[in-house]
């Protein structure tokens, strides 16, 4: 691993568990054992490196749900692999997903709009869902009136049961299942299959 590589790593633990305000460029420098002028040089600001390291989240996220849902052939199907897919990634070793849901929605309202932005990949993340939704509204294995208010309650339910599982008191072992299940329920057309 390089050392710009190292700061990177290091940066989305610590922005991820601290979040955002306690993570200073001093504390990501120790983490990486590399010398804090280097963090300077090589991502400017805390802001530009916050930004960058939620982005490489974000689209390591979009591409295993894209990778996922590409698997089904059904809308249902897809539907159901994909918030399989995000809710594994949230837990997943080294996927970093705490940088998400810790800084990443008080940030998101002071990035920029536009390709290759957060926002942007955000929208990818939406418009997957959707349109895996108005598949599923087409072959009939879904029974939903809006595929946008859908896609809108879906990522909702799994950012918030993935908050309340990694971050509060709440959690169960069986969370996520049940979550998955209570989706299928929502949206088959026939959920007993």
């Amino acid at each position: 691993m390089t050392r710009k590589d190292a700061l990177m790593t290091a940066a989305k633990e610590l922005f991820g568990t601290c979040g955002y305000a306690q993570t200073t460029f001093k504390k990501i420098s120790e983490r990486a054992g590399v010398a804090l002028g280097l963090l300077a040089h090589h991502y400017g600001t805390k802001e530009n490196l916050f930004l960058l390291a939620n982005m490489e989240v974000l689209e390591n996220l979009v591409n295993t749900l894209e990778q996922a849902s590409a698997r089904g052939i059904t809308g249902l199907e897809r539907a159901m692999l994909f918030c399989r897919a995000y809710l594994d990634f949230s837990i997943a070793e080294n996927s970093h997903y705490l940088l998400l849901l810790r800084s990443f929605p008080h940030k998101m309202a002071h990035t920029e709009e536009g390709p290759g932005t957060l926002q942007a990949e955000f929208q990818k993340l939406y418009t997957l869902l959707e349109n895996i939704l108005e598949q599923g509204n087409e072959d009939k294995t879904l029974d939903i009136a809006s595929p946008l208010q859908t896609r809108q309650v879906i990522i909702s339910l799994l950012m918030g049961g993935s908050r309340m599982q990694l971050l509060s008191s709440f959690r169960t072992a069986s969370l996520y299942e049940d979550i998955l299940a209570f989706i299928h329920k929502s949206i088959a057309a026939n959920p007993a299959h």
